[in-house]
């Protein structure tokens, strides 16, 4: 399926991938249920992390309550345990971690934005409800120097107009300062992403609706000012954004990322002590892609790492700080109508890894760039199963949709017990292939006559079957 030779792939993505980045991830686990399938959309979305001290974590929600399990190096994970109080109005759950090893989980519910906040080592305290009324919408990050931020959406009932709104904390702290509203025209925006670079600058990035339809948005906050820089329209698509993520560079820079399925997913960069953002820039030159939505991720090195499906093929680039991103990577085709949005990760060895869902059998495939591909669990055959994925130096852990609904984890590491493997078979779904039949013994004359004549044979099976 790869359609690049394997010896282009490391020129490709610029000395990713080193020749021991197979033998260094080790093997893949089997696949973990951490949730039960249940009616709520949100109960199969999860998001995945890695903290600095060793906890994998696994942010996902049944439907009414956040959920959060933590698990080891070895894919052991503990049961989840919830976050906050049951709501029957569960609106959204995001989740982050910071490089002291802390995290937080932030949701909304009652139409107020709430966050909890666990410090190194620690589990998460008591949530703090975030000022405003009629959230809807939230998404939290925490920045290098620890301090978490939360941005919110609410909405006017009447009109259906939002505001956007973010609160900082001081680092490890969930006394957050009064929000500021950094989007308050009257216009319909969401799909927002939050990230922060040390000191307290932030950057948000949104669509909103206008005429033509929806277009990205991105705002910056500097550190010490009063209020927002004038948000900036930042596609020049004219409509159809959709799924729009940021990320900070380790140099104080800022790049975005959406899909557009009709031209094809961009980014644009606003560099280090730049006063705005850059021209949008396609993340594949060459076209074709039509990608409706892209996974953008921190790279170890202080980059970004992004993939996309579009095409007939799943690709991903890198990108340095606050630099542009390479010539894209095609990682592997497929021949299927859709497939899943990929999600990326780069690891400290540099090692790129993609994971995707394929609905026409249910499999969730990954693949890493100049290396193994590897079929990891599966989702419901027939719809996408949406994916996450996280490493570090000791592991890389995906957690996808499976198909009862709920949520499911596998982890790749030197110590894991790897999983059984059968051939032509997707982990989690049913054995289709038929067992070797093999006759041992026979009646060597048979006479038939007008009654019913039995016949019989002695057979043994690879496996447990019926003959």
């Amino acid at each position: 399926m790869r359609s690049t030779p394997r010896l282009a792939l490391a020129v490709v993505l610029a000395g990713l991938l080193p020749a021991s980045a197979d033998a260094a991830q080790g093997q893949w686990s089997s696949p973990t249920t951490i949730t039960a399938g249940g009616s709520s959309p949100l109960s199969g979305i999860a998001e995945t992390f890695i903290t600095s001290d060793g906890r994998s974590l696994v942010v996902t929600s049944d439907g009414s309550t956040p959920l959060v399990a933590v698990g080891n190096a070895g894919g052991a994970f503990s049961a989840p345990t919830p976050v906050g109080s049951p709501a029957a109005d569960l609106a959204q759950v995001d989740g982050a971690v910071g490089p002291d090893g802390s995290f937080a989980v932030a949701w909304v519910s009652g139409g107020v934005a709430h966050v909890a906040l666990a410090p190194p080592g620690g589990t998460l305290g008591a949530p703090v409800d975030l000022p405003g009324t009629n959230a809807t919408a939230v998404a939290v990050t925490i920045g290098p120097d620890n301090r978490p931020t939360v941005a919110f959406r609410t909405k006017d009932a009447p009109s259906g107009f939002s505001t956007l709104s973010t609160a900082t904390a001081p680092p490890d702290s969930t006394a957050f300062a009064e929000p500021l509203a950094l989007d308050t025209t009257r216009s319909v925006v969401d799909s927002m992403d939050v990230a922060a670079i040390a000191g307290g600058t932030v950057g948000v990035v949104y669509r909103k609706q206008a005429p033509s339809g929806f277009q990205t948005y991105a705002a910056v906050y500097q550190a010490g000012a009063l209020n927002y820089e004038t948000p900036q329209l930042v596609s020049s698509t004219g409509n159809g954004d959709m799924g729009e993520q940021i990320v900070a560079g380790a140099d104080g820079s800022f790049t975005v990322a959406w899909g557009n399925s009709g031209f094809g997913p961009a980014y644009a960069v606003r560099g280090a002590g730049a006063g705005a953002f850059g021209a949008a820039l396609p993340l594949n030159p060459a076209g074709g892609d039509a990608a409706p939505s892209v996974d953008l991720a921190a790279t170890p090195a202080g980059g970004a790492a992004a993939a996309w499906a579009g095409g007939g093929a799943i690709r991903a680039a890198t990108s340095p700080p606050g630099g542009t991103f390479g010539t894209p990577l095609a990682l592997a085709g497929y021949a299927d109508d859709i497939v899943s949005t990929p999600a990326v990760t780069v690891a400290p060895d540099k090692t790129l890894t993609v994971v995707v869902n394929h609905p026409a059998d249910g499999s969730v495939v990954t693949t890493d760039a100049g290396g193994a591909t590897q079929v990891i669990g599966a989702g419901a055959a027939g719809t996408p199963s949406p994916v996450a994925v996280a490493s570090s130096a000791t592991r890389t852990v995906a957690a996808w949709r499976n198909a009862g609904g709920g949520i499911s984890v596998a982890t790749r590491s030197p110590v894991v017990t790897p999983a059984p493997t059968k051939p032509n078979t997707v982990p989690g779904t049913v054995d289709k292939t038929g067992p070797k039949i093999t006759r041992i013994a026979k009646v060597k004359r048979v006479l038939f006559h007008e009654t019913p004549t039995v016949v019989r044979l002695k057979v043994r099976c690879s496996e447990a079957c019926r003959v």
